[in-house]
């Protein structure tokens, strides 16, 4: 993967932000992030790998660009991610969490289990909670995946969720189904290959069998074998 910066520079360049942001005693130093860099930048060439999108690809190869602020913001829940899993140090990642918050408006917890091959589009004001992810899963701006009655939802393979959609609760939602634009589904499930939808004039959630996968466009597996 070609990247703007490379692991010392990105470990360098996070420092600085997270000090700047957090101007707390427990001051982070770069050579303590190298390690994780290297780690969280292979989980996000793995990830965009899959993807044809051309803000990934530069000249045929995958490409990050720490100022793509979509490709910046899915760096952030990998290395804080990964922070946690390496190091369970709570203060360095839940500062890294909490930038991301603060840059992006984008809330995604650091021990989230996150889906191996994923894209934000957009992502401002998006919730990604504590619920099971399939690969391949497309989520916009403006979502809430959250818990209801201490049940959080179950996604599948191939899912993608349109903006200002929320999915809350015990929702089994099947591979390669979309949650279109402004839908709301609490403890609801969607077979696979459906979309759900909010009905414009009668205002009631509308659940029909999917001609194609919305988030095939995106990825160069085919869905369909998933």
């Amino acid at each position: 993967m070609e990247t703007s910066l490379s692991k010392i520079e990105m470990a360098k360049y996070l420092s600085i932000q997270l000090n700047n942001h957090f101007p707390d005693n427990n001051k982070v130093l770069p050579q303590h992030l190298v390690a994780l860099v290297e780690i969280a930048y292979e989980k996000l060439r793995y990830c965009l790998s899959a993807t044809i999108f051309d803000k990934y690809r530069k000249n045929g190869k995958v490409f990050f660009d720490h100022l793509y602020s979509d490709s910046f913001m899915l760096f952030l829940c990998y290395f804080a991610n990964t922070a946690w899993h390496e190091t369970k140090d709570r203060s360095l990642s839940s500062k890294i969490y909490y930038l991301n918050k603060a840059m992006n408006s984008f809330d995604c917890m650091y021990d989230t289990n996150l889906p191996e091959i994923f894209l934000i589009i957009h992502g401002n004001g998006t919730i990604m909670g504590k619920a099971e992810y399939g690969n391949y899963f497309v989520i916009y701006q403006g979502c809430t995946i959250g818990a209801s009655q201490g049940h959080y939802p179950k996604i599948g393979n191939g899912v993608s969720i349109a903006a200002n959609c929320s999915v809350i609760g015990k929702c089994n939602i099947g591979d390669r189904s979309t949650i279109s634009l402004r839908t709301m589904l609490m403890r609801k499930d969607i077979p696979s290959d459906h979309t759900a939808f909010l009905d414009v004039e009668s205002g009631k959630l509308q659940i029909l069998k999917s001609p194609t996968c919305y988030a095939q466009q995106y990825f160069n597996v085919d869905l369909k074998n998933l």
